[in-house]
């Protein structure tokens, strides 16, 4: 079975669009999250779930045990600041069947340890994933597995762009 997580639903469209069997998403906004949920009220393909992404996402991965193919669209951000790179090393904690997509917007926005850049990203991943951006002027990043390994923590300080 399928299953799409996504963190950062807004108001729930790219939610709404994702065509997988069983999907979760992680809203930290209370009035945004209360939006989502009565937007899904009947679909019970779709679990809402109020929170911060750095907590839920990892208990979201440990109840999915490695057992199922998931689909994990990284979106918690704000206009300046973006928690991609907490929700990575969590990622990269929880061994399992994931295929990784981001919003190269994330990229230059101020995370934990500075300003997210893509060689941040590349080091943190770069044992376990490759970069994928197809077609080339797609505003989407996918984190394709290799093996499985287990990849390093860095911190971010400069900015490179895609």
């Amino acid at each position: 079975m399928n299953v799409y997580i996504e963190t950062g639903a807004y108001v729930g469209d790219t939610l709404y669009n994702a065509e997988y069997p069983l999907k979760y998403s992680i809203e930290y906004d209370y009035n945004l999250y209360l939006y989502c949920k009565n937007r899904f009220i009947g679909d019970d393909n779709i679990t809402m779930i109020h929170g911060d992404s750095r907590t839920v996402l990892e208990d979201l991965l440990v109840s999915m045990g490695g057992q199922s193919v998931v689909v994990i669209f990284l979106d918690a951000s704000t206009r300046t600041t973006s928690v991609l790179i907490d929700e990575l090393e969590l990622i990269m904690k929880h061994p399992g069947n994931y295929k990784i997509r981001f919003n190269k917007s994330n990229i230059g926005k101020m995370g934990k340890n500075g300003i997210i850049t893509l060689e941040c990203i590349l080091e943190l991943v770069r044992q376990s994933y490759r970069l994928v951006v197809e077609p080339p002027d797609s505003e989407i990043v996918e984190l394709i597995q290799n093996s499985g390994s287990e990849s390093s923590v860095s911190e971010c300080s400069s900015s490179d762009s895609l």
